[in-house]
């Protein structure tokens, strides 16, 4: 943190200590942020997200269709019917497009259900920022819809 500070001429854990309670990953990415250009989100460029998905062969290949440009790592099928999950990880930048495409899906499906839930998580980390730009529009049974707002 010393090189930080002379660097960018500013206390970077100051600004962690100002909101306590945030999750750790909060913290690395407000004290990330302070590196990057003003016009550049560095913390949503280069931090990372994994996410275990599994489901139906359709539901899996729909939702990884969702996560262009993201890598992704199949596991073998896990029963007879199909069923198998998939690793994928990108930034957070990636999740945060993938998300709102996801949620915008144009029927109630697995993968917007999915989606929906990255949506949920993502916000509940304390990652609401990426969503800003949106609302959600409820659809019934905890499904909801993203909107530019």
């Amino acid at each position: 943190m010393p090189a930080a500070r002379d660097i960018t001429q500013e206390n970077h854990v100051d600004q962690v200590d100002k909101h306590p309670g945030l999750s750790r990953l909060v913290d690395d990415l407000t004290i990330l942020n302070h590196f990057a250009d003003t016009d550049i989100d560095l913390t949503t460029s280069i931090m990372g997200l994994g996410i275990l998905v599994a489901g139906f062969d359709e539901d899996i290949d729909e939702f990884i269709a969702y996560c262009r440009g993201m890598a992704h790592v199949p596991t073998t099928k896990l029963d007879r019917r199909g069923l198998r999950a998939v690793v994928i990880s990108g930034s957070l930048d990636q999740w945060q497009i993938a998300t709102v495409e996801g949620c915008r899906a144009p029927a109630v499906s697995p993968c917007r259900q999915a989606f929906n839930e990255i949506f949920r998580k993502l916000t509940q980390m304390g990652l609401s920022r990426l969503f800003t730009d949106y609302k959600t529009v409820d659809q019934g049974r905890g499904i909801f819809l993203l909107e530019k707002k």
